[in-house]
C-alpha cells in the first residue's frame, strides 16, 4: 500500500509537469504569477497525496508530501515553496489527529530543504547528476524520519523501525526521477526560448538590412524578401 501511494504521487507529479509546461508557455517564466500558480499546483498534488495515505494509526499519515514539497522548493524557490507549503499545511491541520504537528513539521522541513538546495545548486547552475539529486532526496528524507520520533508515545519509534529502510530507499530514488523529469522539461523550454530568440534576431537583421536581401528557390522564385529590396525593385 505504501509503495502504491508513492507511485500514485509520482504519476500526479508527471501530470503536474505537463500542466507546468502549458503554464510556462502562457505565463512568463520566472514571473510572480507563474510562481504562485506553480505553488498552487504543487500544493494541490500534496493534498491529493494526503487524501489517500498509508494510515499507520488514527491521525498518523504517511504519504509522498515531503517529495512534492522539496521539489517545489528546489525548482521554484521560496515563493513556490511557501505557497505549496501553506496549502498543504492548511489541509493537514484540517485533517488533525495525533500526528498533526509532526505532519506540519514534515511539510515545512521538506519545503525549507528544497529552498536551501535551490540556492546552493539550482540557482547557481551547478551540475546536478544522479548522485547530487539522490543526496538531496536522502538528506531531506533523513530529516523527515527524525521528525517522526516526535510522534506521541512510542508510535514514532515504531514507524521509524518498521518503515525507515523502505522510506530511505524509495523516497530519494523517487526524488531523483522527478527532478530529472523537471530538468528535462526545463532543457526543452530553454532550447525553445533560445530558438525563438535566434529567429527573432535573424528576422530583425533580415528586415532592417540596408541592402536588398532575398531568399529564392532552385527555380529562382522569391521565397522571402526584405523591405529594402521591395523599395529597390519598386
Amino acid at each position: 500500500m505504501f509503495i502504491l501511494n508513492l507511485i500514485k504521487n509520482v504519476f500526479l507529479l508527471i501530470a503536474l509537469t505537463a500542466i507546468y509546461q502549458v503554464i510556462g508557455a502562457r505565463v512568463g517564466k520566472g514571473s510572480f504569477q507563474n510562481k504562485v500558480i506553480s505553488g498552487v499546483l504543487f500544493g494541490a498534488v500534496g493534498i491529493m497525496g494526503m487524501m489517500t495515505p498509508l494510515i499507520y494509526s488514527p491521525g498518523i499519515l504517511l504519504d509522498g508530501r515531503s517529495i512534492i514539497l522539496s521539489i517545489a522548493g528546489y525548482f521554484g524557490g521560496p515563493i513556490v515553496a511557501a505557497v505549496a507549503a501553506t496549502i498543504t499545511v492548511s489541509y493537514r491541520l484540517y485533517i488533525g489527529g495525533a500526528g498533526v504537528f509532526v505532519g506540519v513539521a514534515t511539510i515545512l522541513e521538506a519545503a525549507l530543504m528544497g529552498v536551501i538546495f535551490h540556492f546552493l545548486w539550482y540557482r547557481n547552475k551547478k551540475e546536478t547528476g544522479f548522485f547530487r539529486l539522490w543526496l538531496f532526496g536522502f538528506l531531506t528524507t533523513s530529516i523527515v524520519l527524525l521528525t517522526f520520533l516526535a510522534l506521541p508515545g512510542k508510535s514514532g519509534l515504531e514507524v521509524v523501525r518498521q518503515l525507515a529502510l523502505t522510506i530511505l530507499i524509495s523516497y530519494p530514488v523517487a526524488t531523483v526521477l522527478l527532478c530529472l523529469l523537471f530538468m528535462d522539461y526545463e532543457r526543452q523550454s530553454d532550447a525553445t526560448e533560445a530558438l525563438s530568440q535566434s529567429e527573432s534576431l535573424h528576422r530583425g537583421i533580415f528586415q532592417n538590412a540596408a541592402a536588398g536581401v532575398d531568399v529564392v528557390d532552385r527555380d529562382g522564385r522569391f521565397i522571402q524578401v526584405n523591405s529594402t529590396l521591395c523599395d529597390i525593385l519598386g
